[in-house]
């Protein structure tokens, strides 16, 4: 189920002075909310010799201490870049089979001698929990999700789960 699709980093990064940007803190709830996390965008007007894309995705359960989740490597990995046009790319970071964080932030590194270029990054995230299967299997049974898409609101009286009688009051 798609949980949210957001603009997570605009902006330039220097290889040279900041060679690594991370997104913002408002955005790491949300982040480490979901269990799929797709990660896209694009690259353009990247300068330098040998330049390479490389984004990390690190995880907190307080903000303070941070760890790599990405144990089998980063998200993208030394990407190589084009300094005539534009580089899109593309790839997704799976938590299903890990221990799931309450914060994700993505750490965002270019390499190369004086390299600089503009990112472009969106972040795409999927719930595959039971919890998103409840919510899809209701949507298929008549409910529908809340004009602001906050919750379940069902037509009709109240129905309680796996037929469960309404309790006396």
């Amino acid at each position: 189920m798609l949980v949210f699709h957001e603009l997570v980093y605009d902006g330039y990064v220097l290889a040279d002075s900041a060679p690594q940007v991370y997104t913002g803190p408002d955005l790491m709830p949300l982040l480490g909310a979901v269990d799929v996390l797709h990660v896209s965008g694009y690259a353009t007007q990247v300068s330098g010799t040998s330049p390479t894309l490389t984004i990390h995705v690190d995880v907190s359960n307080d903000r303070v201490f941070w760890y790599p989740q990405d144990l089998l490597g980063p998200v993208i990995d030394n990407l190589p870049l084009s300094t005539s046009t534009e580089t899109f790319f593309q790839a997704v970071e799976t938590t299903v089979t890990r221990v799931r964080f309450g914060y994700v932030k993505l750490k965002i590194s270019l390499d190369g001698t004086t390299a600089r270029g503009f990112l472009r990054v969106w972040a795409t995230g999927r719930d595959l929990s039971r919890r998103a299967a409840k919510l899809r299997s209701s949507k298929a049974a008549g409910g529908m999700m809340s004009a602001r898409g906050r919750g379940l609101t069902l037509p009709g009286a109240m129905q309680l789960p796996n037929g469960m009688p309404r309790p006396k009051l």
